[in-house]
Order: structure tokens, then sequence, then C-alpha cells
């Protein structure tokens, strides 16, 4: 069986800069696989950094220099690269990280060529997956290590934070522009939903505890300074260090305060539908945009399915999260 390395090798010869494209279609990402692959290649047993410069020539030769950063950012969320200082980029060790049936190939070389060597190399969202039959002869990486799942429950985590938070209130000035984090309940053409939010009135402040809120207060443009306040009076009096992982916070407070932020499901053409209306933490979001096609949707953010394993190895991620996952128009 051939190792990777040794794809890696076949690419060098594969990968060109060229305007003709298969099929007409120009797929960026897997385009920088395969530059990745082949400029990376020193030996069987061994790969060198690239500088991003290198990676600059080749995207602008193909005429796609505006989609490096793109692909860059969509292979270090799949952790099939890593950046290094002084604008070097490596390719990571290609491994297994194995779901209940099938297995996530992590190896930055192209799904064509991958196929070509290990049969059955399918492509759900960015990652590539095949069978836990397959015989395989590569190192093996958990699915909460590869995700980054330090966070095993939300809402008893978020608990734990605000109770911390709590402890080490000292007393403050409120800023002008300071803003609550709050839940919205709306209703529209796909059911009734819960949301997160910011609002200037702190009759909206979403409390689990009824005076720790979650607050943040604008630096400048889209910058914010986040940190847990106290209120009295409908004023902030006291506040705590800045939070850590402030998305994954909203919703840990949302599912403690009994109002759980909202995910959809649906079912399409043999598939499923998961719509998403506010930014996930980055380990749930590199599960689902690894397992899950991203579509075009006229409201929130949408994501096609197409195994019902990929569909509950997401669903426990976002359980976990916090969320409540209901049928669309329910």
């Amino acid at each position: 069986m051939k190792t990777v390395q040794e794809v890696s090798r076949r690419q060098l010869g594969r990968n060109a800069p060229t305007s003709n494209w298969p099929g007409g279609q120009r797929d960026v990402v897997e385009y920088g696989r395969g530059q990745l692959a082949a400029l990376a290649y020193v030996s069987s047993s061994r790969a060198r950094e690239i500088h991003v410069l290198k990676l600059r020539n080749a995207f602008d030769r193909a005429g796609v220099g505006q989609s490096l950063r793109y692909v860059l950012n969509v292979l270090t969320l799949m952790r099939e690269v890593q950046e290094l200082k002084g604008g070097y980029w490596a390719p990571t060790p290609p491994r297994l990280v194995a779901l209940e049936q099938s297995e996530i190939l992590i190896a930055p070389i192209p799904t064509e060529e991958l196929d070509r060597h290990f049969a059955g190399v399918q492509r759900a969202g960015y990652a590539r997956l095949v069978l836990r039959a397959s015989e395989i002869d590569l190192p093996k990486q958990s699915l909460s290590d590869w995700a980054g799942f330090n966070v095993v429950e939300t809402r008893a985590w978020a608990a734990n934070m605000i109770e911390k938070a709590a402890k080490e209130m000292s007393p403050t000035i409120e800023p002008q522009s300071i803003e609550f984090f709050c839940l919205q309940r709306t209703t529209g053409s796909f059911g009734k939903r819960t949301m997160p939010g910011w609002a200037a009135d702190a009759r909206q402040a979403a409390t689990s505890d009824s005076k720790t809120i979650l607050c943040r207060s604008r630096l400048t443009g889209n910058y914010y300074r986040y940190f847990f306040g106290t209120l009295e009076r409908g004023k902030v009096v006291a506040e705590s260090p800045t939070p850590s992982e402030v998305d994954r916070l909203q919703y840990g407070i949302a599912a403690l305060t009994e109002r759980p932020i909202t995910v959809l499901l649906d079912e399409e053409n043999g598939g499923y539908l998961i719509r998403t209306f506010s930014v996930l933490p980055r380990p749930e979001r590199r599960l689902l945009l690894g397992l899950a096609a991203r579509c075009d949707s006229r409201l929130g953010k949408m994501y096609q399915v197409r195994t019902e394993e990929r569909l509950q190895t997401i669903a426990r991620a976002l359980q976990r999260l916090g969320c409540e996952i209901k049928a669309a128009n329910a």
C-alpha cells in the first residue's frame, strides 16, 4: 500500500499551475492541497516548511491569488497545515480520526489523488472520510483531540465560569458604550427559535443568578472588550476579568437560563439540513464544516449532511454545547 508521503511525491508532477481547470470549475481548496503536497515534499519520510510567498506565487500563476488566505484558513481549521513563525507553513502528519463507522483522513493532499491510493475516499464538508474497515496504516487521533473539545459539557462549564467571576468582582465605573448579552425569541417561516443578541437595556440581560451578566463595550469599529459585570439598579457597579471563550459562554448562559439557542434540522433529498443562527465556538465549527457542506441560505447559515452517522456526530456536539435542536417549522 502506498504511504501518504509517496502520494505527496506523485503530486510534484500533477500540480503545475494552469488556467485549464478540470471540468471547468475551480476548487481552490483542492488546488491548495495539491500545491502544499508538492512544495512540502522532500522524501518519503520528510517534508519541508513552505514560505507563504511560494504559495502566493503558485496561486497568482493560477489566477486565484485572492483565495490563498481562504484556503489556508480552511486547511488550518481542518488541521491539515500549521502556521509557523516568519511566514512559514508546514503540513501536519497524516492521520485518521475515528467516527463510528468511518474515519476522517487528515492529509494536505487532493481528494482525487487520495482516492487513487486509498479506496473509497469521500469528501464530506471540507474533510475527507474513509470506511473504518479500510486497512490504512496511519496514526490515530481521537475526535475530541482533533476538534479541540476541551469542554465536555458547556452548561456546567459556564456555571463554573459565572461562579468564579462572581468571586472575582471588583468595583468599576460603567462604560458609556456598554451592551448586555440577551436572548431573543422570534417566530418566522422556519418556526420559533431562540437567538443570542446584545441590548443596551440592562433589563433584557440574560442571567442565571440574577446579578452576574455578560457585558461588552465597544473599543473601536467591530472590536469589543468582554467582561462579566454585577448589576445594581440597572447599572454595572463591578466587573471581573475578561472571560475566555465568549462564543461558548453565550451558549452556556442560554442553557442555564432554560432558553437554549436554537439549531434547526430538516430532511431533504435523503440527507439533512442544519441551520444555525449564531457563531459556533471553533471546535464545533471545525466539526460542522468538516462533516457538512455549506449551502446558500436566505436566513442563517445552512449546512447539508449526507449520512445519519455524520448527523449524529454533529448533533451530539451541539447538544453538549447546550443547543436546542428542533425540526424546522416546529
